[in-house]
């Protein structure tokens, strides 16, 4: 709002400014208050605030213990005060559990909902706990299960591909179903992604989609010209690549169970004869980014997946410590998008932020001297973690050093010993979670500051390879 001050508007009749300032919206009839004394007084006039706020003024004035009026209506609906998500003791809750955890002392993926704790052992075996206040019961357990293939849990649903092709449904809290949701047949690769199955049918050419809830199923028309080597699910959406280096995305899973439903693989251009590894790797809806370690040279490649054209081919700016730091050894180590930037963790501990259509740096911040292995961004604040030693470090994107929280793990021991048992660790929007090898779960609950995870990978299995226990910690769904 652009303020005319005219001294001549004060020897108008109080009634008449009144009336005028009626005319201001109820933002900018706060701001006239910073102008000058008499403005001010003109501009806190209840005559004004009553109209614009009656319901609310009228709670207020029934409040006996009351000392405000508009003021106070003001201040929460347009005054930014401090943020909800800083970083104070209180907004980070922790809990601690010990599990009674029995078979394979190996965790592949950890999930916690609520009172619920999912621990996946291998691609097709889990443990399911019910939280007590400090401890932890087994309501599911398939360790011994033989012909267990694939497992997933989502939506407080538990879901079991076997070996030879029958999919399983039911409830987490009631006895395992004895009678298959339907039959899928012969598969190469299984793929759990939310709510959809993905199977790479014999001769690894054909996919076929599975709605979990419904069963219904879905195969995709096309056939692929080479066989296909992986897929990589996040976000109901598929990367697919070839053994010839060429690359397929499916837009959205969901899309093939509509009453119309539409063709969504697109095809990107180029060809990658050697993917990155998964943490270097993030796609949504719009944009697919890769990133490699081409000896000191760091690789980076954009898609836009309306079409599959090729955004961006060539390199991550340097960062302005690259010059004075002699940093030709310092490798990528993990990455992460959150729809406008995109933040990449190096092996020295450095996080750096880019713009994700060109690589164009944004800003760094030097941390420990150890690699950065887990990295989650949202739109404000960004989660890191090195490896050893293992707690988080939240910290604000401007990177201020003000505004960074580090959360240490309680659970009893010597922190060489805790570090070496520490295994998995979940991530939400609403909190992190740890687990390790003797059974301590550890939770910490705040108030949303990071939003949901983008980029969670689905584990897989070949149907005619041994299970294979991924032991790197800071992989999750």
């Amino acid at each position: 709002m652009g303020v005319n001050f005219n001294p001549s508007f004060n020897h108008l009749p109080t009634e008449l400014q009144v009336t005028i300032f009626s005319l201001l919206p109820e933002k900018d009839l706060g701001m006239t208050a910073l102008v000058s004394k008499p403005w001010k007084q003109l501009a806190e006039d209840s005559f004004l605030w009553k109209k614009l706020f009656f319901r609310r003024w009228s709670n207020l004035t029934q409040i006996k213990t009351s000392r405000f009026g508009w003021k106070k209506i003001y201040k929460k609906k347009y005054v930014s005060g401090k943020l909800r998500s800083s970083f104070s003791p209180e907004h980070f809750h922790h809990q601690m559990h010990k599990l009674p955890l029995t078979g394979s002392p190996e965790i592949l993926e950890l999930k916690v909902k609520k009172d619920l704790a999912f621990l996946k052992m291998t691609a097709g075996t889990a443990q399911l706990y019910k939280l007590n206040r400090k401890t932890g019961k087994v309501i599911f357990d398939n360790l011994k299960d033989k012909h267990a293939h694939l497992i997933h849990w989502k939506g407080n649903h538990l879901h079991l591909l076997t070996t030879e092709g029958y999919l399983y449904r039911w409830k987490d809290n009631e006895p395992r179903a004895k009678q298959a949701l339907c039959f899928l047949g012969a598969f190469e690769q299984a793929y759990f992604e939310q709510n959809f199955l993905l199977l790479i049918l014999p001769e690894r050419k054909k996919i076929k989609v599975i709605n979990i809830a419904t069963a219904e199923t879905h195969e995709i028309k096309t056939s692929f010209a080479y066989p296909i080597l992986c897929m990589d699910c996040r976000d109901n959406q598929a990367l697919i690549h070839c053994v010839d280096g060429s690359l397929y995305l499916l837009k959205d899973l969901g899309g093939y169970f509509t009453s119309l439903p539409a063709d969504q693989l697109i095809s990107l251009e180029g060809k990658i004869i050697e993917l990155p590894l998964k943490e270097l790797c993030q796609f949504d809806d719009s944009q697919v980014m890769m990133l490699w370690n081409n000896g000191s040279k760091r690789g980076y490649r954009v898609w836009n997946t309306e079409n599959g054209s090729k955004i961006y081919e060539g390199e991550l700016e340097p960062l302005p410590s690259d010059k004075y730091l002699k940093k030709n050894q310092v490798k990528l180590t993990v990455c992460d998008y959150n729809q406008s930037q995109l933040v990449v963790g190096f092996s020295d501990g450095t996080i750096a932020c880019y713009e994700s259509a060109n690589g164009k740096f944004i800003r760094e911040k030097p941390r420990t001297s150890r690699a950065v292995r887990f990295l989650q961004v949202g739109k404000e604040y960004c989660i890191t973690a090195a490896n050893p030693p293992y707690f988080f470090i939240i910290d604000s994107l401007s990177l201020a050093d003000q505004e960074r929280k580090d959360l240490h793990f309680k659970r009893p021991g010597e922190v060489r010993e805790r570090i070496s048992v520490i295994r998995t660790f979940y991530s939400s929007k609403r909190g992190l979670a740890s687990c390790d090898t003797e059974g301590w779960l550890e939770q910490w609950n705040f108030d949303g500051i990071i939003s949901q995870k983008k980029g969670s990978i689905s584990q897989s299995n070949d149907k005619h390879k041994d299970t294979l226990v991924y032991l790197a910690p800071f992989l999750f769904s």
